[in-house]
């Protein structure tokens, strides 16, 4: 895909280049694959025509949105993976516990303290 040459018909004189996209939302603190993708997802909406931008200020401000929403989702899966790993570890602890607080085979069947 072909960004420049898709920038160049929605570009004005006050929009940055795609060069000047990618420093931009680097500047923003999104990662290069998140930028990546988003620059994807956003000339692709264009080339379907599901996107018209009327100028460069448009286009920037939904390439923005579209890395802020790459983002989120990956924080958020990242968020549920943590989770996961947090209860994984609570109920191995639990179960350490409870594997130590058993009484002896020997002692529940003579019963001795």
């Amino acid at each position: 895909m072909d960004f420049k040459a898709i920038h160049e018909r929605f570009k004005d004189d006050d929009s940055p280049s795609v060069e000047g996209q990618i420093r931009w939302l680097q500047k923003q603190g999104f990662a290069q694959h998140q930028i990546e993708q988003a620059m994807i997802a956003t000339y692709s909406a264009i080339e379907r025509g599901e996107f018209t931008p009327q100028n460069g200020f448009e286009l920037d401000q939904y390439l923005l949105n579209e890395a802020k929403k790459i983002r989120t989702e990956e924080l958020t899966l990242m968020i549920k993976r943590m989770e996961d790993f947090v209860a994984n570890i609570k109920k191995q602890a639990i179960d350490e516990y409870k594997a130590q607080q058993a009484k002896p085979w020997y002692k529940r069947l003579f019963g001795k303290k």
